[in-house]
Order: C-alpha cells, then structure tokens, then sequence
C-alpha cells in the first residue's frame, strides 16, 4: 500500500477548458508580444526625432504620440493578462483543494481583458485620429512649401510614417487581445 493520493481524473469540461485556456492564452500573448516588440522600436526611435521637430516649433505631433504611448501601455497590462490566461489553465488543471479556479472567476479574467483590450483600442484609435490629422495638415499644406511664421512647414516624413506604422500595430495587438478574449468567453459561457 502506498502513501500517494489517488489520482482522480478531471472531469472532461475542465480538461477541455484548461486546453483551450492554454493553447489561446499562449497564441494571443505572441501575438501581442511581436506587434508590441514592434510597435515600442518604431515609437522608441521616433520619439528622439520628434522631439527635434518639437524644437523647430512643429510639436503638433506630441498628443497623438502620447495616446499612443497610453495605447502601448495598455498593451502591455494586455500582454500580461494574456499570459495569466495560461496560468489559469494550469490551476484549472489543479485539484479542488488547490485552488481550481470557478467559472465566475474565469469570467471575471475574461471581462477584464476585453475591458483592458477595448480602453488601448480606444487609445489607439484616439491616437490615429490626432496622428493623421496632423500628417493630412502637413501634406496639404507641404505641396507649395508654404511659409509659416515659425518657418518652412515641415513635408510628411518616412518618421511620420513609421509612427502611423506603430500605431497601427498597437491596434491589431488590441484587436487579437478582444478576439482571444472574446472566444475564450465564449467557451466559458457555453
């Protein structure tokens, strides 16, 4: 006779569960994780330049690029509860005793990760608005080099566009953020 506990099987719904909880979790933290990479290189060089456009006494730029920054932020809280998704799958592989999550508490991850995935999006698409209105400005000003009172206005730059890249990226890392989100609250729910 041996000391170890039986091994009690989990029942099907729950394996079912921590698998999807596991392989999802895992799919949209990368996700997230290479559109943040990218997103925080393209910013962390455009932001030095920027700022020596700021001092030319162009910095019409800097709110879109803040909400951006706010934008990545989120994103970042988003990565980490990405990856607390598979964390959850391995307590809900656990035995009762310790700790299985319940299903009120999954949903309880799940609706904070849409609410955290919606408020970056929102950020981000907030940043866009400000971002692109400025380029448009610029753009339709910049086919005569008009002068303004500060000086040359400045043309639409590859850097300008680099930041719309990054941007844009931080929105697709919102968007996979509410689809894994999303199905995984739907598995739940069932």
């Amino acid at each position: 006779m041996t000391n170890e506990p039986e091994y009690r099987a989990l029942p099907p719904a729950i394996q079912r569960a921590a698998s999807i909880f596991h392989w999802v979790g895992w799919i949209g933290f990368w996700i997230q994780t290479v559109l943040a990479a990218i997103s925080s290189i393209l910013l962390l060089f455009a932001v030095p330049l920027l700022g020596a456009t700021s001092q030319r006494g162009d910095n019409s730029g800097g709110f879109g690029l803040g909400l951006a920054a706010l934008g990545l932020l989120a994103l970042y809280f988003s990565i980490y509860w990405a990856f607390r998704y598979t964390r959850l799958a391995k307590r809900l592989q656990g035995s009762e005793e310790t700790g299985r999550p319940t299903r009120g508490e999954a949903i309880r991850n799940l609706r904070i990760g849409l609410m955290v995935n919606l408020v970056g999006m929102l950020l981000a698409l907030l940043a866009a608005e400000a971002i692109l209105g400025v380029l448009f400005a610029r753009s339709s000003q910049a086919q005569g080099m008009l002068f303004s009172t500060r000086g040359l206005v400045q043309a639409v730059q590859p850097l300008d566009i680099s930041v719309v890249l990054a941007n844009t990226h931080i929105i697709m890392s919102h968007y996979a953020g509410l689809v894994t989100s999303m199905f995984l609250l739907n598995r739940v729910t069932r």
